[in-house]
């Protein structure tokens, strides 16, 4: 979508360049600036078009980016839209059931964790409380 949208920008900006170098070409050749003041004036003269196509080609581009959206929008909701939030709302309840049924199993497995944890803490901790003693110890001497 979005090469699409620059695709249509840039378009539109060399086309609204070419319109206006074509009406601006009746001007004659631009001779070489005597002074800083006379580039500055060249300079902006020769930019001044392209500022104004790509504001141009920019107030398009949006029109057309916005007539897309409508149109793809409006396609959506006759074709798919009432397709794909059936779809959704079965997968959300599937996703629900499957979450009750197993409810009662993940807490009888977080009731045995819980237990097992206990049984570690009270034998693990006893066993550190050794080793941080006698390493004190040894610091000691």
């Amino acid at each position: 979508m979005k090469y699409t949208f620059l695709a249509i920008l840039f378009l539109s900006l060399f086309m609204t360049i070419g319109f206006s170098a074509s009406v601006n070409s009746s001007q004659g050749i631009i001779e070489p600036p005597d002074t800083l003041e006379g580039l500055k004036t060249m300079v902006l003269k020769v930019f001044l078009p392209f500022e104004q196509g790509f504001k141009q080609a920019l107030e398009q581009a949006k029109i057309i980016w916005n007539k897309l959206y409508i149109e793809v929008r409006g396609w959506w909701t006759d074709n798919l839209a009432d397709k794909v939030s059936v779809w959704l709302n079965r997968a959300w309840q599937w996703l629900k059931g499957l979450f009750i049924e197993r409810e009662s199993v993940f807490k009888q497995e977080f009731n045995k964790e819980k237990e097992e944890m206990k049984k570690d803490v009270k034998t693990e901790i006893p066993k550190l409380q050794k080793t941080f003693w006698e390493k004190f110890k040894e610091i000691i001497k």
